[in-house]
């Protein structure tokens, strides 16, 4: 069973851009129960980066419990250390080295090291000096990475029109 950890972004993004609340809660109630199977998780520094805000995101973020937004343990400490280490070796910035240690992407990746998830964020591989992005570092780690579309597709899931709906 592949395990998908969630970045920030995929959350944002989704309520912002692709599939807010009203416009699609089907996405919602399918992470919830893609949770409840052990599918899809993120992790519990993801869902304080969402907390600096106070919406509608924050608030179904705060109703999901610790096994969507996990802790971490030793195993997940010792990974983050690799992953810091590997960014500090690289021609990032300092600042970009900076927001990266402080943020909840090198924990996420992390957690995927430990536990083989695929990790799953918006941001995209390009390669730069000024911001160290998930995909770059996933793929110089050997972690899986995809995105949420791709996510979606591998899984096969459709959102489709109720009842209510108007087919165009």
């Amino acid at each position: 069973m592949t395990v998908y950890g969630l970045d920030s972004n995929v959350f944002i993004g989704a309520k912002e851009l692709f599939y807010g609340f009203d416009l699609c809660p089907g996405f919602w109630e399918w992470l919830i129960l893609q949770n409840a199977r052990g599918v899809v998780k993120s992790i519990h520094e993801v869902k304080v980066e969402i907390n600096k805000k106070s919406d509608e995101l924050t608030n179904w973020v705060n109703q999901r419990d610790d096994t969507f937004f996990i802790d971490l343990d030793e195993s997940v400490k010792d990974a983050h250390e690799e992953v810091i280490e590997w960014v500090a070796q690289q021609a990032f910035t300092d600042g970009a080295r900076f927001k990266f240690s402080r943020g909840a992407d090198p924990w996420l990746i992390a957690h995927a090291s430990v536990y083989d998830w695929v990790v799953v964020s918006l941001e995209t591989n390009t390669t730069g000096r000024k911001k160290v992005k998930i995909p770059h570092v996933c793929k110089a780690l050997n972690i899986k990475y995809m995105t949420p579309f791709e996510m979606l597709k591998k899984e096969g899931v459709r959102f489709v029109l109720d009842s209510q709906g108007t087919s165009y």
